[in-house]
């Protein structure tokens, strides 16, 4: 099946709030060296049309943070191949290092409510991937003592 996207708008990764479209959506989010704050939205919803300000907002204030990127999507104009619970507009979180997962925002719309949620989903994504890699390093440790103790077989046996 054709998916539906809008086409990807001139200077779309120019303005403080990035848009994306179906096109550029997964590409983007699942960036791992970048965490993006994304609101699925619908044009038509007032309370999609409210949080434009403090999206904007949102914008401005990490505007300044390598890394961390904030954008909107139309969802009733692309196809969003992401499984959304709930009702629009949803705060979609993809922390770098952990891209390709989801953390739904449910708290207060208020902007020292959103900072403190991407700065504490971004800290927990820094501490998982510190917890990874030593947990694949014991593991690779494990496997080389496996091996040491495996007998080596002579000509004779093979």
């Amino acid at each position: 099946p054709k998916m539906q996207s809008e086409a990807i708008p001139e200077g779309w990764d120019t303005q403080l709030v990035k848009e994306l479209v179906g096109m550029n959506l997964e590409e983007v989010v699942f960036n791992p060296n970048k965490t993006v704050f994304v609101m699925f939205y619908l044009p038509y919803s007032p309370a999609s049309r409210a949080l434009f300000p403090l999206w904007e907002e949102l914008a401005e204030v990490t505007e300044g943070h390598e890394g961390v990127v904030i954008a909107r999507i139309d969802a009733s104009a692309n196809d969003i191949r992401l499984s959304l619970q709930g009702a629009y507009p949803t705060l979609g979180l993809f922390p770098a290092l952990h891209a390709e997962r989801m953390v739904v925002y449910s708290g207060e719309r208020r902007l020292d409510h959103l900072i403190r949620f991407l700065e504490t989903e971004m800290e927990k994504a820094k501490r998982d991937r510190v917890q990874e890699d030593e947990d694949r390093r014991k593991y690779i440790e494990a496997m080389k003592d496996e091996d040491a103790k495996e007998p080596v077989k002579s000509k004779d046996e093979l």
